[in-house]
């Protein structure tokens, strides 16, 4: 088998995605993969990220390849997650406070960006399904409920009270929830919806 075709088999083991680490990983030299993009079979994510050309684009996973610091959030982890059926109009990103993200909200006009202290970055992170099969980084079904009530505000309440109604119907953790909803300041409110849905 050429580089090449070697190439082509470690896009097809993950989903049409290659990373220039590892195709050199493989012993193929970078350059292989530049002649791949001249020859129109592969397009550019991002620095040292390809996609197989012809293959079904995956917003989710081209995001997170693009941002590796960004983890989805808000309404779009809902989506995810399964706690809501309706695919969201724009995604909703959480960061460090800090980050700079400049660059995607230039490209993107779909992105919402959600800033939160470095400390709390990565509480409550898991790594869920794309719709597209694809590992992407989200928040828990707990850290998105506490999310949500944090900014109810910003959301339409339907949806807020439809992912509780959605949460205590499926698998809990009520005791990950009660400290979330302690370390967001949203005790009492999760505690009146709680009341009125249970």
């Amino acid at each position: 088998m050429d580089d090449l075709e070697k190439i082509k088999q470690i896009a097809a083991e993950n989903n049409g995605f290659i990373e220039t680490g590892d195709v050199v990983a493989e012993g193929i030299r970078k350059e292989k993969l530049r002649r791949l993009l001249e020859l129109g079979e592969v397009e550019r994510v991002s620095r040292g990220r390809y996609v197989l050309s012809g293959s079904i684009v995956d917003d989710y996973k081209i995001l997170q390849m693009r941002c590796k610091s960004c983890i989805f959030s808000h309404t779009t982890s809902l989506y995810l997650l399964g706690l809501s059926d309706r695919a969201p109009s724009q995604y909703h990103i959480t960061v460090s406070q800090g980050s700079n993200v400049s660059y995607l909200k230039r490209e993107y006009d779909d992105l919402v960006f959600h800033y939160v202290k470095p400390s709390l970055v990565k509480l409550g992170l898991t790594s869920v399904k794309s719709p597209f099969g694809n590992s992407v980084r989200s928040y828990d079904s707990e850290r998105t409920i506490c999310d949500l009530l944090k900014e109810k505000d910003r959301f339409d309440i339907q949806i807020v009270s439809n992912a509780l109604k959605a949460y205590f119907r499926g698998r809990q953790d009520l005791g990950k929830l009660s400290k979330y909803s302690r370390v967001f300041g949203v005790e009492d409110l999760l505690h009146t919806y709680t009341e009125v849905l249970l």
